[in-house]
């Protein structure tokens, strides 16, 4: 399954039950991260041209994050300034789960 998320990214759901969140816009940890400053008027990210990065989550089954996964950093749940090479790792991993 597909989401949009935030208006910002969007999310894939897995058969299995475990969801990547790739999150690109204003806010997140992404070259975006700073284009604006005041969050009630964040510009969606499908207005945005591009993002040479992301922010990452991945979320197990019953909704809880997951610090299980590749690359996941120590003592946090998100990911963030990450390749789409290393976007396709993450989401080959949850779907193996």
């Amino acid at each position: 399954m597909f989401a949009v998320s935030a208006n910002k990214g969007f999310q894939v759901t897995f058969a299995n039950g475990w969801r990547v969140s790739t999150m690109f816009g204003a806010g997140n940890y992404c070259e975006n991260k700073n284009d604006h400053v005041n969050y009630k008027d964040l510009v969606p990210v499908w207005s945005l041209s591009s993002s040479r990065d992301a922010e990452i989550a991945v979320f197990r089954p019953d909704g809880e994050f997951s610090t299980e996964f590749p690359h996941c950093p120590e003592r946090d749940e998100v990911l963030g300034y990450i390749t789409p090479e290393v976007m396709l790792e993450i989401m080959n991993w949850a779907q193996a789960q």
